[in-house]
């Protein structure tokens, strides 16, 4: 009889070991409020777009690359801030590594696509990438980073199922970049005020 609440007294033990260990790997480098800001990027690019009426597929191609260097700028900029501010040792930007995989398959897709004139499948070639960047990042990020890619595989799967001509109708991409950026930068925000 007194070994079953040793047993149950070891195994909180071990559960309390795994979410301290599990704790210990998160990476704090990105910011929440720079994600959150590139999802506003995203969102004006696709407003701008939208007002602007244009139905030349290089024109977006231009503006989404300007929202892509943009965010990339904004968070690269809050990473090397927080580097500088004795955040981790080179090697313990790993998680940040870890993402060039999935980034260059994108870039080479992208390539691809305009090389092709396929710029109707971006949008969901883009959502899909970044749906699997933020399911790689789940070990070292929290838990809604899991979640948030599933949302973006599934927004990209929805964009598939559009009629064409999806790319010269930016909205769909800029509302769904903006929410998950959003809940990103927020998932983030909150994981900082628990330190």
């Amino acid at each position: 009889m007194t070994r079953r609440p040793a047993l149950l007294e070891a195994l909180a033990d071990v559960r309390e070991l795994r979410r301290a260990v599990l704790d210990r790997q998160l990476f704090r480098g990105y910011s929440g409020y720079a994600r959150i800001l590139g999802g506003f990027v995203a969102l004006i690019g696709a407003i701008s777009l939208t007002v602007s009426g244009s139905k030349e597929p290089l024109h977006h191609v231009i503006v989404w690359g300007t929202v892509c260097a943009l965010s990339g700028l904004i968070n690269g900029a809050a990473l090397i801030y927080w580097w500088k501010q004795g955040g981790e040792e080179l090697d313990g930007l790993r998680p940040v590594l870890d993402l060039l995989a999935p980034f260059t398959v994108g870039a080479l897709s992208t390539f691809a696509l305009l090389t092709y004139s396929l710029h109707d499948l971006l949008f969901p070639t883009w959502m899909w990438i970044f749906g699997l960047m933020n399911i790689s990042a789940r070990h070292t990020m929290p838990r809604t980073f899991a979640y948030l890619g599933w949302y973006y595989i599934a927004a990209g799967t929805a964009c598939l199922m559009l009629p064409p001509p999806l790319f010269i109708n930016p909205l769909a991409m800029g509302v769904v970049f903006f929410a998950g950026e959003l809940v990103g930068g927020v998932a983030l925000v909150q994981l900082r005020k628990e330190e």
